[in-house]
This record gives structure tokens, C-alpha cells and sequence, in this order.
């Protein structure tokens, strides 16, 4: 399965890719990169730092919305409520417990998983 996280501080950017191993996971660090990445061999699952240096992930809900991809919220922002409900994505506060975040992750991977291989044995 292929993550896409986007995410502008290196500590957390490495954490990720610490967390998330076993799984194909590309890093970026801004809103613009994240559109470029959507447009491309689109992701099954986004994690999205809401509050990026001086803008917000905001702008990438109609992109997300359209592709229908499982997104992660993470923030300490207050606005980041209004955007995951929006888009309905569940939402981790910073800090953010690691065991939570990769349960989470592997809740929503798992939602796109059961159609493979559903027809063996039949």
C-alpha cells in the first residue's frame, strides 16, 4: 500500500518513515507538493499535517474529496477540526501518540484491502 504523508518538519517526516516501513511511503513537505503527488499515481492513504509553515492543508481538501482517499488529519491547530469533519478524516492532536497513529493508519488501509483476492477459493 502506498502512503502519502505530508508533513514540513523533519523530525516527524523521519518518524514516519521510521513507523511505516512495511509500507511504500513518500514524504512531502508542502501543499503544493502534496497536489503534484495526488495528481500522479494517486495515493491509498494520505496523513496530512494540517498546519504547514505559513499556509494550511485546506486547500487540498477538494483534490482529496474528489479522489475519495483515506486521509489522517494530524494538528494542533484548532481550524483542523473544520477540515477533517469536512473531509472525514478522523483527527490526531499534536503531540500524537505513535501506537494511535499507526492503528488509525492500519484501520483505514485495512477498509481498502478486503477486495483483494475475493474471489479465490470460489
Amino acid at each position: 500500500m502506498r502512503i502519502l504523508a505530508v508533513e514540513d518538519e523533519p523530525a516527524i517526516a523521519r518518524m514516519y518513515r521510521w513507523l511505516f516501513e512495511d509500507e511504500e511511503i513518500v514524504v512531502v513537505p508542502s501543499v503544493s507538493a502534496a497536489l503534484d503527488a495526488l495528481e500522479g499515481d494517486a495515493p491509498d492513504l494520505v496523513i496530512l499535517d494540517f498546519g504547514l509553515g505559513h499556509s494550511d492543508a485546506s486547500e487540498l481538501a477538494p483534490t482529496l474529496m474528489r479522489l475519495r482517499i483515506p486521509v489522517v488529519v494530524i494538528s494542533a491547530d484548532r481550524r483542523a477540526e473544520a477540515f477533517a469533519l469536512e473531509i472525514g478524516a478522523p483527527l490526531l492532536w499534536k503531540p500524537f501518540d505513535t501506537d494511535r497513529l499507526f492503528e488509525t493508519v492500519n484501520q483505514l488501509l485495512a477498509t481498502r484491502r478486503p477486495m483483494e483476492g475475493s474471489n479465490h477459493g470460489r
